[in-house]
């Protein structure tokens, strides 16, 4: 250990010593960079009460940087305060200030933050939600983060335990220099040589950390723009989450906001609905696509008056009620035509059947992708062709642009009934090797599958009872999408004109 100091006197005579006799040790919550009152704490536990999956985040993540789960309450103060306040420097250990500050101050004043603010600000779920939103993201993020803040990994928890040590040296360099003010001659010598020993070590371990702490601050501004963008997708997911969330709530939940214990389990049952509803969208958009034109848009309906509009226009009144959540998948290929001219390129060639069938395979695929996940969470799924019973009403209400096309709704929640699954044609009918499989006569042929579909009608219901023959032979072309103006709308959007 490098020596600063000889004597006492060179101590007295120091920084060190004026620091340490007015030196108090921070706190077990010195992560912590906003203030929190003890209502908004307890407000906290009980939302956090049973999330497991953040509970585990939060250890994992700690596991690699100590101040991450005084991040994830921060972030959640920071959007859910009325009044934003921040603590006392000295109260905030040197790793928050060099990581969690910054994060905090880069969220504050990103473009984002207002809509934030707007859906969460005095609302503990929103809040709580978009909170969630952001820490996951980030913590998907954290390995690469950490490097490009630090430079070294682990170079943050190394800053924290160097702070430990400080501090302690600082405590006992304190406590050393109250006795040496009320020791007799015979103490002095071994208290004056103690003293300078913990001076000598706490003036070393000042060093170190300041060392550390410029390192990490260096390496920060260094990747400034590459950190902002991180933290700015991820702001951007908490905005959705906080909008999705309080537009939920705010339609079929208790409000933006409840205190009493039944209404929140319920509002929270909404929230993770919304969040199931947020998974599904992203398995939509990993979805296989044609020539990776990406050529499907999907559309969450949470609005009631929408949802209304669309249940109206199918025909069905379940479409357009309570039970379930709606989404529907949208052929698109606005959004290339507008990339295209941008471009300066001519978006002609979009009004092709072509390629108006390649975004409707896209659409299938992301509604079948959707389903499989579903039903992996538990849910029960509806497909809903009936949204072209009255696709004009549809477009509308949607207020679909040009090139783009309702293909078909989803209804996703917990089902009320489990039938059994429909029966379906003989393999032999509906596969084969190289060429089409011939039949000589469908009717016989089908004959035994007939009996089936009408006994599985008759389990359940008792008020259907017709075979799929039958089905075929009179359903076809009566009512509703079957009699619906499809190409006259699809040419109205400007597709399949060629």
């Amino acid at each position: 250990m490098r020596t600063y100091f000889r004597s006492l006197s060179d101590v007295l005579g120091s920084p060190l010593a004026q620091t340490a006799q007015t030196f108090s040790p921070r706190h077990a919550g010195g992560h912590r960079v906003l203030k929190s009152t003890k209502l908004e704490d307890a407000a906290y536990r009980d939302l956090r009460r049973g999330d497991n999956e953040l509970d585990a985040l939060e250890k994992a993540c700690g596991e690699k940087l100590s101040t991450f789960p005084a991040l994830s309450r921060d972030i959640y103060q920071s959007f859910y305060s009325l009044n934003v306040r921040r603590q006392p420097e000295d109260a905030i250990s040197e790793q928050a200030r060099r990581f969690n500050a910054p994060i905090l101050k880069e969220v504050m004043a990103g473009k984002d933050y207002p809509a934030i603010k707007a859906a969460c600000e005095g609302r503990q779920l929103p809040a709580y939600e978009a909170a969630s939103e952001f820490i996951s993201q980030v913590a998907g993020n954290l390995d690469e983060l950490l490097e490009k803040a630090s430079g070294k990994k682990g170079a943050l928890n190394t800053l924290e335990r160097l702070e430990q040590k400080r501090d302690r040296s600082m405590e006992e360099l304190q406590k050393l220099m109250k006795q040496i003010a009320q020791a007799g001659p015979e103490q002095l010598p071994e208290l004056e040589k103690q003293a300078v020993k913990a001076a000598n070590q706490a003036q070393s371990q000042v060093n170190q950390t300041e060392a550390v702490g410029h390192m990490v601050r260096d390496q920060m501004l260094q990747n400034k723009e590459a950190v902002s963008g991180c933290f700015a997708q991820a702001v951007r997911a908490a905005a959705q989450k906080a909008e999705s969330v309080s537009s939920a709530l705010l339609a079929w939940g208790y409000g933006p906001d409840s205190n009493d214990p039944e209404r929140r389990a319920a509002d929270l049952e909404l929230a993770a609905r919304v969040g199931k509803s947020t998974t599904l969208m992203e398995v939509a958009r990993h979805t296989a696509t044609s020539s990776f034109l990406q050529s499907c848009t999907v559309l969450h309906i949470t609005d009631p008056t929408v949802r209304e509009a669309i249940g109206a226009a199918s025909g069905q009144p379940y479409v357009g009620g309570t039970k379930g959540d709606l989404f529907i998948f949208v052929a698109d290929l606005y959004r290339n035509s507008r990339i295209r001219a941008e471009q300066g390129v001519s978006s002609e060639a979009l009004g092709s059947i072509h390629l108006f069938l390649t975004a409707v395979e896209d659409a299938l695929l992301a509604a079948q992708n959707v389903v499989v996940a579903a039903e992996s969470m538990g849910l029960g799924t509806v497909y809903l062709g009936s949204i072209l019973a009255d696709p004009r009403p549809v477009v509308k209400v949607l207020q679909l642009p040009e090139l783009t096309f309702p293909v078909l709704g989803l209804l996703v929640g917990h089902a009320d009934q489990e039938p059994g699954q429909k029966p379906r044609m003989p393999r032999s009918v509906m596969t084969a090797e190289n060429t089409y499989p011939r039949v000589e006569s469908y009717s016989e042929t089908l004959a035994d599958y007939d009996r089936e579909v009408t006994e599985y009608y008759d389990l359940r219901s008792g008020s259907r009872l017709e075979s799929f023959t039958h089905l075929v032979a009179t359903n076809i072309g009566v009512g509703g999408a079957h009699v619906s103006p499809i190409m006259e709308v699809l040419n109205e959007q400007g597709l399949c004109l060629r």
